[in-house]
């Protein structure tokens, strides 16, 4: 495989709409020509980097891993507040959020 082809595996795996429960919070994460674009509940489009397989950085630092097929982390750019979010509504305790820096077993 080729960069081009882990770049198209990362974008179709995280295309498409998030959620994470505890907060309400709904994140869209879309594939353009080149890169990914993400918006928290319908708020302006931000452009995401790739920066090593299956992480991305946006504009402001804020970062976004992918962690398993259905699932995704979201980390602020200061560190101060991380999320889980699931690829549907409501999916149980992988929605939940952790304020500051953690300690724990991902998955």
């Amino acid at each position: 495989w080729d960069d081009r082809d882990w770049n198209r595996y990362d974008f179709k795996a995280m295309e498409g709409t998030w959620y994470n429960r505890s907060t309400g919070i709904r994140i869209e994460i879309k594939e353009t020509r080149k890169d990914l674009r993400i918006r928290f509940n319908r708020d302006g489009w931000s452009d995401l980097r790739r920066y090593r397989n299956g992480s991305f950085i946006d504009e402001e630092g804020n970062q976004i891993h992918l962690q398993s097929h259905g699932v995704i982390e979201y980390q602020s750019a200061n560190g101060d507040l991380t999320m889980i979010f699931t690829d549907r509504p409501g999916a149980g305790s992988s929605n939940r959020v952790f304020r500051g820096h953690y300690d724990f077993d991902r998955f």
